[in-house]
């Protein structure tokens, strides 16, 4: 037992001032740290890019692509009541029943699509959402779901909306001041009613719209209202005054013809899509 100890002793290494760690030595088995927290490290990269001017440039031009022509589709959508009082006030002449039945219907008409199209915003939000996520399959799904809504808000007005226009014709001219003789009223019911009766057409044109720009699609939308605005300019140019052989409707026909117009743009715009191979929302 001595002479092992002996042994053990005289084998064993030579003392160090210092550990092996503090002599800049590292163990094998203790693992690597980084200098920083990973999170902190990606959220740093985050912020550099953001800030950037090159990365600012292309988020400006990104928003101007996108929101130029959305201004113009917009504006597109008032030019087709402007173009139907211009040309309502062509037919009358000397008789002002027609532009006064203008006058009643535009605020009815305006409050119906504003308030009964609301699905449009919650389709911009939930579609641009998926795209972002990468998720294309939930973006479709989302702008099918808000379509489906779209129509059937369109058609709860329609069937509401045709047997209640002479009240709301009678409620807004007492509003803004624009009572009139039964001419006036006759006119402004006859546009409404066809303005009513293809709302869904409206309703759901709008909805799809804007599901477009919120895939980041706004150059379709615009050239679709420069197709509705050319479809009401020519719908009401026949209807309005009776042209290749169609009945003189008057205004009557000027509501007609607005009533139809995003029917044209609805087949535009989806004729469009299906000749894209990979839209940016697709609607299979």
């Amino acid at each position: 037992p001595e002479r092992c100890f002996w042994i053990a002793a005289s084998e064993s290494p030579p003392h160090h001032p210092l550990p092996p760690l503090a002599a800049g030595l590292r163990s094998p088995a203790q693992p690597t740290l980084p200098a920083s927290p990973p999170e902190f490290e990606s959220e740093a990269r985050l912020n550099e890019r953001a800030h950037s001017p090159i990365d600012a440039g292309g988020l400006n031009r990104e928003i101007w692509r996108l929101a130029i022509p959305a201004v113009l589709q917009t504006l597109f959508q008032t030019a087709q009541f402007f173009v139907d009082t211009k040309m309502v006030s062509d037919f009358g002449g000397s008789d002002p029943a027609p532009l006064a039945a203008m006058a009643v219907v535009g605020p009815i008409c305006w409050s119906l699509t504003v308030i009964f199209t609301v699905t449009s915003v919650g389709a911009t939000a939930v579609v641009a959402r998926r795209i972002g996520e990468g998720r294309s399959d939930g973006a479709t799904t989302a702008a099918m779901t808000a379509l489906v809504l779209a129509l059937a808000s369109g058609i709860l007005v329609t069937l509401f909306g045709v047997p209640l226009r002479a009240a709301a014709i009678g409620l807004f001219s007492k509003i803004y001041g624009s009572e009139g003789g039964a001419a006036v009223i006759g006119a402004a019911e006859a546009y409404l009613g066809w303005f009513i009766l293809f709302f869904p057409l409206r309703a759901v044109l709008v909805t799809l719209e804007s599901s477009l720009r919120g895939a980041g699609e706004s150059l379709l939308p615009f050239w679709g209202g420069i197709v509705s605005n050319v479809a009401n300019i020519g719908g009401n140019y026949i209807l309005i005054f009776g042209m290749l052989g169609a009945p003189r409707m008057g205004v009557s026909g000027a509501g007609l013809a607005t009533g139809l117009a995003p029917l044209f743009e609805l087949v535009f715009i989806t004729v469009v899509l299906g000749m894209v191979k990979r839209p940016r929302l697709s609607l299979d």
